[in-house]
């Protein structure tokens, strides 16, 4: 006679490297929480349908969901009297709710592992821990790793070092696991906590913002067109980012109508943007001022907490929207981040440069020669000029 199926004991969680416990919700609270999950996996999955980002999108989902009911009862307390339980269950929700598969982005970014690991360095060289070190960093460098890696020429540590170290992390799921393991258990714990919380009060700043749009931004009367607000859970809405075109909804204005997840969807694609474009983009001054405020004043740091929240499975590298942003801004605040390095101007704006030859182009004499003549450089003589 089979004995029965001992039951799966459940994951315990920690919130920067604390624990905590699911709190029990009220009826109404419930469901707020289930209908929010539901529509906007819904929407998700139907933008994401038979790519294949799909399945890991699913799971990214369903553990946000268990993350965000364990740290539930923490925000319950520490937002108390600051807004209904209500609006944060809904907040939480949604933003869980989406994959946010920028995240996958920040943990394979060479410009974000860059930044881990020079913090990383620091350390090392401030409690002297190379012998320790070194033996734990691949003998060998990555060259696809090394490629994409910013030119960045540090006066205290060789480039091999941090190639090394970035090795470790980008490879920390893989064959690098153990050496990520080690590395890492050179943190000692009063570091280590310090990371956790200076992680903790970045992603509660931007928190507070969100939930800021979430109760106080909202269309005045008469601005929403077309009737009420379409719902989530509609199966005609399955662009929660506003991407596509919404045929059925011609009047629908998702920046308007939903400030919030428009709010919460846009802060990857607005971050170190212009105060112009901001505005531009969230379309209210308040949603707008929310996102500007929002700074990180140690992004070294940051990025190296994440490594280590998500070593120890805590809430905070889970929580999918809300950690990929303050992931995104990190990124962004590194000096290779700068989005400046890469502005261009867009094609059919006013003042776009001239990109085009000075000079109408004109083949060179006998071009079709085996040996040309060398231009004439004392006297400026172009190739494009005609004679």
């Amino acid at each position: 006679m089979a004995g029965k199926k001992k039951p799966t004991a459940a994951k315990s969680w920690t919130l920067a490297g604390e624990p905590i416990y699911p709190t029990p919700l009220a009826p109404a609270e419930e469901r707020v929480f289930k209908e929010s999950i539901a529509s906007l996996r819904f929407a998700a999955l139907q933008m994401w349908e038979g790519s294949p980002r799909s399945s890991s999108s699913s799971g990214a989902m369903r553990q946000g969901e268990h993350a965000a009911r364990a740290s539930l009862g923490f925000f319950f307390r520490y937002f108390d009297g600051m807004y209904r339980r209500e609006d944060i269950v809904e907040a939480l929700a949604k933003a869980v709710a989406l994959p946010a598969p920028t995240a996958n982005h920040c943990n394979s970014s060479c410009c974000y592992m860059l930044g881990a690991a020079l913090w990383f360095l620091d350390y090392v060289k401030q409690e002297e821990l190379w012998e320790e070190l070194i033996p734990l960093l691949p003998p060998e460098l990555d060259d696809e790793i090394d490629f994409a890696t910013p030119a960045v020429d540090d006066l205290a540590y060789s480039r091999d070092h941090m190639l090394g170290l970035m090795t470790v992390f980008m490879e920390r799921k893989g064959k690098q696991r153990q050496a990520f393991r080690k590395i890492w258990g050179l943190i000692d714990r009063e570091t280590s906590a310090r990371l956790k919380g200076m992680f903790k009060d970045a992603l509660l700043d931007y928190f507070d913002r969100y939930l800021k749009v979430r109760s106080r931004v909202k269309p005045h009367a008469g601005q929403v067109g077309g009737g009420a607000v379409p719902p989530l859970s509609s199966p005609a809405f399955c662009d929660p980012f506003g991407i596509n075109t919404i045929n059925s909804l011609q009047e629908f204005n998702p920046a308007r109508d939903h400030a919030d997840l428009w709010f919460l969807t846009h802060t990857p694609l607005l971050a170190g943007k212009s105060p112009e474009e901001v505005r531009e983009t969230l379309r209210f001054r308040r949603s707008s001022e929310l996102l500007l405020g929002f700074q990180i004043k140690a992004p070294y740091a940051l990025c190296a907490a994440y490594l280590l929240l998500e070593r120890d499975g805590d809430v905070l590298a889970n929580l999918n929207m809300l950690t990929t942003n303050v992931l995104v801004y990190a990124e962004r605040c590194l000096p290779w981040g700068a989005d400046e390095a890469y502005s261009y101007a867009k094609p059919f704006e006013d003042g776009t440069p001239d990109l085009s030859l000075r000079y109408a182009y004109h083949p060179h004499e006998n071009a079709e020669a085996k040996d040309l003549p060398d231009p004439d450089i004392e006297e400026g003589a172009l190739l494009s000029e005609p004679v």
